[in-house]
């Protein structure tokens, strides 16, 4: 992507289309969820949206991990042995499954905050290309409100103390510890909000232009949030946070792969990821998607669940889940460094 190609819009498909599978999504997911909830019990709702949604996003983490074969060279001992790494850390913590709900919380959390700066370094790369400093101080910015948003919902904080406290971190005079994280989060999180805008005027004037693209995504984004704050209901927040990432992510990687297999050699991407490309793509990959959470729903029904009624033990459910989120956490982690020429260049 040339350094013309970097100015030339501010968006990373079109205007409409980000501002409506992209930025608005954070904002509109919202929006259905707190709306859906007035007709649907929330954790009805919770397991319908968020489950499905959460499902159907892990396969095209896969589909690029093994369809993409020159990226699967690349990187060929994560993908071939972190799978069963998990399915070995869910052995060894099997009588004490807080700890991998704990991890999978923790990493959850970094994983989301790191989708959305992603999302904001493509359109800093598509609109004029950013200086590392700009980087770190997105990322802070997008760290500390989270961690703020968190903070201040009552939803999202018991949960993290109660986990905290089963791993075995004890947590004495909660109230008093609510008031700490909350002061300490909100305080970070003004100076560095002041310090961001200050910056974004900067970096405004000197490149000449606003970069429109990436301030309406970290606006609608952060909107959605602020919407969503004004329930508590943990099943709520969930379900919509699922929604958007996963929307944003499934609509992403079918744009990365029309491209890249425009651009691959014959032997670098299988049958398959090219069949995602072809006359009827749309259809191939939405159907890839269906596929795989529909099986997945069928060994649940057909397995896992009478297996639980039965034994009453949840650690297979655990380990299953485990193993589907933290392998697409980590193969996320290097499938899409937005720092590489070759993958911003895709996108």
């Amino acid at each position: 992507m040339t350094a013309t190609g970097r100015r030339g819009t501010p968006w990373l498909v079109g205007p409409a289309h980000d501002l409506l599978l992209y930025s608005g999504t954070g904002l509109l997911s919202a929006l259905f969820v707190l709306v859906a909830a007035r007709w649907v019990e929330p954790i009805r709702l919770f397991f319908a949206l968020n489950v499905g949604c959460t499902l159907t996003h892990y396969a095209p983490t896969w589909l690029r991990a093994y369809g993409d074969r020159e990226e699967r060279r690349r990187n060929r001992c994560a993908v071939w042995l972190f799978p069963p790494a998990v399915v070995v850390l869910a052995a060894a913590t099997w009588e004490r499954q807080t700890v991998l709900a704990f991890v999978l919380y923790a990493w959850d959390r970094f994983h989301a905050v790191m989708q959305n700066y992603g999302f904001a370094r493509l359109y800093d790369a598509k609109h004029a290309g950013a200086p590392a400093r700009w980087r770190r101080l997105d990322l802070a910015w997008l760290t500390a409100m989270a961690a703020m948003l968190t903070a201040w919902n009552m939803g999202l904080l018991v949960p993290l103390l109660e986990q905290l406290e089963r791993v075995g971190i004890p947590i004495a005079h909660r109230r008093a510890v609510m008031t700490g994280i909350r002061a300490t989060t909100t305080t970070v999180a003004v100076v560095i909000t002041a310090i961001w805008l200050w910056d974004t005027v900067r970096r405004t004037r000197i490149d000449g232009r606003i970069n429109s693209g990436r301030l309406a995504f970290l606006a609608l984004i952060t909107a959605g949030h602020g919407v969503m704050n004004t329930t508590t209901n943990v099943f709520l927040l969930g379900a919509h946070e699922k929604v958007y990432h996963s929307v944003q992510y499934c609509v992403l990687v079918w744009h990365y792969n029309r491209k890249r297999v425009a651009h691959a050699r014959p032997d670098d991407v299988s049958p398959l990821l090219r069949w995602t490309a072809g006359p009827r793509g749309l259809w191939v990959y939405v159907g890839v998607l269906t596929l795989w959470t529909s099986i997945v729903f069928a060994i649940d029904a057909a397995w896992f669940r009478p297996l639980v009624g039965a034994s009453g033990n949840t650690g297979l459910y655990t380990a299953l889940f485990a193993a589907l989120a933290l392998t697409h956490y980590y193969f996320d982690s290097f499938l899409w460094r937005v720092r590489r020429a070759d993958i911003r260049a895709n996108l």
